[in-house]
């Protein structure tokens, strides 16, 4: 019965803390970016997670305000066997963009130099990835659109979720043996599941999902 009586507390803890407030219920077209969103930010908004995508089309928007151009050639392969696709970043503006993410983005690119090939950032890229996306949380809080980080909330329930399911699991572990350790497991996902979700909107963020949607639209 546990799972029963946690999914219980964890819905109705949703329903007061997470679940996002409504917004004007009317969505029209948008001719232009919601606030002067970026895509980035836009793409964090929409699903509430700062994705691989949202920094790839950080790359491509800073292409098109001219901070870098993006070349792509056909190379060679190994021994000159086959073709592969290269895409090479030329740093365009030794001025620096305005957003923080932005300006890690062309760090985590141009570290050294101001050419630099795709291929040569594998295994490097990642750490930039992590800054960028917790820029980005950072970012839309700061604008009012969320009521507390997200990230900093999917890191408390993810630890409350696998301490508070290890400690239900070792508690009826001892108690009914292995359905009880079952027990105390599922609890701990359902913790987790409801922790992903808990993250809420501000009304004034829960608008502009609707005007990104009116955007969507728009762009359709």
């Amino acid at each position: 019965f546990a799972p029963i009586v946690v999914f219980i507390f964890m819905y109705r803890l949703w329903s007061k803390r997470g679940r996002d407030p409504k917004g004007r219920g009317t969505i029209i077209a948008q001719y232009e970016s919601p606030d002067g969103l970026t895509p980035a930010e836009i793409g964090t908004m929409i699903d509430g997670s700062a994705d691989n995508k949202d920094v790839s089309s950080t790359i491509i928007d800073l292409a098109v305000r001219g901070f870098l151009k993006i070349k792509r050639t056909e190379e060679k392969g190994l021994f000159g066997l086959g073709k592969y696709t290269e895409y090479t970043f030329t740093k365009l503006k030794d001025d620096e963009p305005e957003r923080d993410f932005e300006k890690e983005v062309m760090k985590g690119i141009f570290d050294s130099g101001k050419e630099k090939k795709l291929s040569e950032l594998k295994n490097k890229f990642y750490k930039t990835l992590t800054k960028v996306k917790s820029q980005l949380y950072e970012n839309v809080t700061q604008k009012g659109y969320y009521a507390k980080n997200p990230n900093t909330v999917f890191g408390m329930w993810i630890a409350i979720a696998i301490f508070g399911g290890g400690m239900l699991a070792g508690l009826f572990g001892a108690i009914q043996g292995g359905w009880g350790v079952f027990s105390g497991i599922v609890s701990g996902i359902i913790i987790l599941i409801f922790g992903w979700l808990m993250p809420a909107v501000t009304k004034k963020g829960a608008e502009l999902k609707e005007n990104i949607l009116g955007f969507k639209d728009f762009l359709s």
